[in-house]
Formats: C-alpha cells, structure tokens, sequence
C-alpha cells in the first residue's frame, strides 16, 4: 500500500514538472516579461526602475522596452496598478504592426516623452491608442479605409532619444504622418549627460540637475544647450522631409527659448507644422494624475483635441 502510494506520488511529481517545463517553454518562445514598477521618478532615470534594455549604436545611455514583456506600474499614491502591453518591436502599444504598409492605409508614428508613451495608465487608456479608435471609426480621409497610430513614445527622452527612436525605428513603419506631444523641458535636458550625472548622485530638483548639464556641455563640449539642440534638430530636419505636427500645451509659448527652437525646425522643412494650443493643461486638476501626468481623462482630452485639429487640416493631413 505504501509502496503503491509513493509510486502514485513520484507519478504526480513528474507530471508537475512535465508541465513546470512546458510552460516555461511556452513563456521563453512569446518572449513574455514581466516587470513591476512601485517608485515614482520624476529627475531621475534608472534604467532597473524601468525595465529597459539598451539599443543603440549612437548614445551610451539610450534605453528601450524589452519587446514583447508587460510593465506593471504600482506606486503607492496611484492607488491602482497600471499594466502596459510592450509589442514584439518593443512598442507600448496595443498591437503589432506590419513595417510594410498597405496601400489604403494611413499610418501615424507618434513620437514623445512619458506623456506619449503613457505613464501610469493602461495601454488601452493612452491618447495614442484612443485616437486610433476614432480614426478608425470615422475613417475621415476618402483616399484610406484602414488607420493606424503607431505608439514610440518612451518615459524619460529628452529631444535627442526621441529624433533617435523616430530615425531608426518609427521611420521603418513608413508613416504618413508624425505626431510629436512637446514639452519645454524636452529641451532643457541632453540624456547622454543627465543620466549619467544621475548615476553619479541623487538630485533633489530639476534645476540643478539641469544647471549641471549645462555645465558639461560648456566645460566638455565648449557649446550651450540652444547651440546643442539646434545640431540636433538639425539630425531630424535633414532625415525626414515628409509631413510632422508638433503639438503642444499652451504653456508652451511661455517659454522664448523654446520656441526659437521650434521656430529653427520649421523654417527648415515646409511639411512641418505646429499646433501650440492642445489643452490649458496645468490649469485643469481634473485632467492630471498626482504627479502631473495625464490620468484617463486628460488622454481621453488629448486624443479629442488632436482628432478635431486633423480634421480641420484635412488637406494638410490626408494629402
């Protein structure tokens, strides 16, 4: 009886491990990671915090989702757990995509910091995603019958990761249009140096961590942050000719320096626009998440105030 019960049990044991097996095979074929985020960051990048890899041959400190895992975000004072879906090109978006597009397809690459890639909300809730549903339920252009809106937005990049990720991943997608949701303080930062002086000490504000920056790059780099950026917006202006709407928040236009900025990158491509009245935004509580970030709402605003701009520059959009 003994004997019959121990065979019994080893038989149950084999199976368990049988399955164990299995499963984790099935796990490493989809490539699907799990990753948990419970600290809120706001100066500081880490790249633990945030599940990346890096990918780049240009910069040291450029960084990216791990294709194909899930990023749950569940700091204390979100009093929920945000689940982001990463694709198999390392996207926080919904869906895969094909990088050959269809002839009745009209594709959007949208670009931007963590107001585009989504922070803190779920995928489905993102800005990105909600506009593609509307695109796609309205159909507004009479040349296509499909859209998509292809999410490259990453938390943390300042303008030089973001021109990066668009040369070298948005742009395979072929799109039609780019969306990029620009803020001031995209400017302000250079990520090659402000990650590493942040691996270097822990900054207790934005502006100190930006005054060192500018320190580098005139020490190191004999340059100022305008001079800087203007290379670098240079980068995109002789990459991409084809069609680009910047999109900001009113506020935007409080800052001169910024707006030189952009001032630079329009005068040098014809098939860039500009739209700097998406939303009083950091007027409106009901919009924003504890740490100033868009919450339901404010994405569900964002798409709104986007779809009804396109489609009051239809020949400018579907052309």
């Amino acid at each position: 009886m003994i004997l019959k019960k121990t065979v019994l049990l080893a038989i149950v044991l084999f199976q368990m491990i049988l399955v164990f097996h299995l499963l984790l095979k099935v796990k490493n074929l989809l490539n699907i990671q799990t990753y948990e985020v419970n600290d809120q960051y706001i100066t500081r990048i880490s790249k633990q915090e945030v599940s990346i890899a890096t990918n780049s041959s240009n910069f040291k400190n450029y960084y990216e989702l791990i294709p194909g895992s899930t990023v749950k975000f569940n700091p204390d004072w979100l009093g929920v757990q945000a689940i982001h879906t990463v694709n198999a090109d390392g996207l926080h978006d919904r869906f895969d995509y094909e990088f050959e597009k269809e002839r009745d397809t009209f594709r959007i690459i949208t670009v931007g910091d963590s107001f585009t890639y989504g922070s803190y909300i779920d995928t489905k809730d993102n800005y990105t995603e909600l506009l593609e549903n509307k695109l796609r339920n309205e159909k507004p252009c009479k040349n296509f019958s499909k859209y998509e809106v292809i999410n490259t937005g990453m938390h943390g990049f300042d303008v030089e990761f973001t021109i990066e990720r668009l040369l070298t991943k948005g742009l395979t997608y072929k799109p039609d249009l780019v969306i990029w949701l620009l803020h001031a303080w995209n400017l302000d930062r250079v990520n090659e140096i402000t990650i590493g002086l942040q691996e270097k000490k822990q900054y207790d504000s934005y502006d100190k961590l930006k005054n060192d920056t500018y320190s580098v790059l005139k020490e190191k780099y004999n340059t100022d942050i305008m001079s800087y950026q203007k290379k670098v917006l240079d980068r995109l202006s002789n990459s991409y000719k084809g069609k680009l709407l910047i999109v900001t928040f009113k506020d935007f236009r409080e800052d001169e320096k910024a707006l030189e900025l952009v001032k630079y990158l329009l005068d040098k491509n014809p098939g860039y626009a500009f739209f700097d009245s998406l939303l009083e935004y950091w007027q409106d509580d009901s919009i924003r998440l504890p740490d100033d970030h868009p919450n339901k709402k404010g994405h569900i605003k964002i798409a709104e105030k986007l779809y009804e701009y396109l489609m009051s520059n239809l020949k400018y959009v579907c052309s």
